[in-house]
Formats: structure tokens, C-alpha cells, sequence
């Protein structure tokens, strides 16, 4: 793809004679060439989870646990952990080892049930449909099938 630049300039100038001078330049267009697409890069790492967040467990978490960044349990319970909600864990973290919560994009779990649509809270250290009425609420996820949710973290709102 070429771009073409095509400028004119018109200067006057005022003279002692009654009369008046006019320049008219027009400069010869400038082709400015696009560059060239590079070869193709290698394949991202599969990641139906989308957005990972590398935690370090405190404490033994159980697998599809909603953790904090800090790498506890989360607790909705807890108005330490508001604003502190990383994601879900797809996999058990031991304490003092490394672990990725997802925090947007699916993430599937073959012993749930949940209703297809239902938006899913933190209520103390679960999942539940129904929000929590002390500490702080935050939606965690929608059910896209019974056994997959959709994780997009929602702004958390203190009880």
C-alpha cells in the first residue's frame, strides 16, 4: 500500500511598489511505503482459561478453589481479601508451591452441576448461587454448562 503526501504552500509578501508578489510552491509528492507483514510467530500456549495468574500457595488449596493473589483460600467472610480475589484453581496447590488461578475464560469441572446461566458468588470459601449477606459480594463466574463456568471477576461491594 503506498500513501501519498501532497502539500501546497502559498506565500505573499507585500512589497514598497502598490503591486504584490505571489509564490505558489507545490512539492513533488513523497510515496511513503508500508512496511512488510514479518513471517508468522509460534502458537501461544493453549490456554482455554484465557487469563492466568501465577499464585504461591500459603496454605494447602484444594482444587477449584477461588484464591487471593496472596495465595490463601478465598473468604467473602474475609474484608482482608476484598479487592484480593485472583481467580479459580483448576488443580490442588500445596503450600509453598506455585499454582495458575484462572481469571477469565472457562474452566470445567466434571462433579458440578450447575444450572447453565446461573451467576456464581464467593460465599465464605465456596461457590454458591446465592450471594453472602455479611464480609463482601462479588460474583466469581456464570455456569456456561453444567460442568464449565465462565470466569469474569466482577468489582467486589463490602456488606
Amino acid at each position: 500500500m503506498d500513501l501519498v503526501i501532497n502539500q501546497t504552500v502559498t506565500v505573499v509578501e507585500e512589497i514598497e511598489h502598490p503591486t504584490s508578489l505571489v509564490i505558489t510552491q507545490t512539492p513533488k509528492p513523497s510515496v511513503i511505503e508500508m512496511g512488510v507483514a514479518g513471517p508468522q510467530g509460534p502458537p501461544g500456549r493453549d490456554a482455554s482459561g484465557g487469563g492466568g495468574i501465577l499464585i504461591v500457595a500459603v496454605e494447602d488449596l484444594p482444587a477449584f478453589a477461588v484464591v487471593t493473589i496472596g495465595g490463601h483460600r478465598a473468604d467473602s467472610g474475609n474484608t482482608a481479601h476484598i479487592r484480593r480475589v485472583a481467580g479459580i484453581i483448576s488443580a490442588a496447590i500445596a503450600n509453598g508451591f506455585s499454582g495458575e488461578a484462572v481469571a477469565l475464560g472457562e474452566i470445567t469441572n466434571p462433579a458440578w452441576n450447575w444450572t447453565p446461566g446461573s451467576i456464581l458468588f464467593l460465599n465464605g470459601q465456596t461457590l454458591s448461587t446465592l450471594p453472602p449477606s455479611t464480609g463482601f459480594s462479588q460474583a466469581i463466574a456464570v455456569a456456561k454448562t453444567s460442568d464449565t463456568l465462565f470466569i469474569d471477576l466482577s468489582d467486589p461491594v463490602l456488606l
